[in-house]
């Protein structure tokens, strides 16, 4: 399970002056505050369930109880200009999105809204509010945030493209993976029994990471061998919104792609996926 915890005293020069208290990072308005997101990735690459929690802020989680806010999450997709707002009441919520209308990982934006007009008189002690709220009165109008997160992305690029598939004929550890560009594009990775049975369910084993590493670097293998030298700036591996974000992607991490000539298929894979690996100390000389 993925988390993203968001506290109050966390500095915070983007934090903007509001009208009523609000918890999020750098903001003081509920000094000891912590919103807390919990993300549980399902078995598809097309949903997640969200836990939501609130500490330290009494007010917020008063006013969910009684209806007056309730959760939303947005997720969004710059590439794609895809951007969606799922509300629950309740604090666990399950979030849906077709991965071909978004062609790179989701963002996750959990806050808190409030559903109808409300107003209150701050109390300190009661409300989790710093001293400077104490006594004020604060109007909640409809759609006002009471709470953000900070934005969380799960999973990279190429992860977001893989299909796993169990391949009978495959002994135990074998896998190959297949380019599948029939309808958007796939990496359609055949798994033997055991490693489809781990990918699958292992993923918090220490194991799993490295496995991911070298499916990733096979993928991207197939992306140079597929299209090197490819300059159609209109077509060609560019009319797929998921090469040109994980494309993208390996830019902000300062490589190049599988269109140029210096293209390293198993740095970019160790780039968006280094292997983890504890401190050795070898009786041996480092070269």
């Amino acid at each position: 399970m993925d988390e993203v915890i968001t506290k109050a005293d966390e500095p915070n020069s983007a934090v903007r002056g509001h009208i009523i208290p609000v918890l999020e990072s750098g903001n003081l308005s509920y000094p000891t505050a912590r919103y807390i997101a919990e993300f549980e990735r399902k078995s598809d690459d097309n949903s997640i369930t969200l836990h939501h929690r609130i500490e330290g802020a009494p007010l917020i989680e008063r006013v969910i109880a009684k209806g007056n806010a309730a959760f939303v999450c947005t997720v969004a997709s710059p590439v794609a200009s895809y951007r969606r707002s799922h509300m629950a009441s309740s604090s666990t919520q399950v979030l849906r999105w077709d991965s071909d209308d978004l062609g790179e990982p989701p963002m996750f934006t959990p806050m808190v809204v409030a559903t109808e007009r409300f107003q209150i008189t701050l109390d300190r002690s009661r409300d989790g509010v710093h001293e400077l709220w104490h006594g004020q009165r604060a109007t909640f109008e409809k759609g006002m945030r009471l709470a953000l997160s900070d934005v969380a992305v799960m999973r990279s690029s190429v992860l977001n493209m893989l299909v796993f598939e169990h391949d009978p004929g495959l002994s135990d550890g074998e896998f190959f993976v297949q380019v599948d560009d029939r309808e958007g594009f796939r990496f359609r990775v055949r798994l033997a029994a055991n490693l489809h049975r781990f990918l699958k369910y292992g993923s918090s084993h220490f194991h799993y990471n490295h496995i991911i590493t070298h499916i990733a670097s096979a993928c991207f293998s197939l992306l140079k061998r597929d299209y090197t030298a490819d300059e159609d700036e209109e077509g060609g591996w560019r009319s797929y919104r998921g090469l040109r974000a994980i494309a993208d992607r390996l830019q902000e991490r300062g490589l190049s792609h599988w269109s140029d000539d210096d293209f390293s298929p198993e740095l970019a894979a160790t780039r968006l996926h280094p292997h983890q690996v504890d401190e050795f100390s070898g009786d041996g000389d480092e070269d």
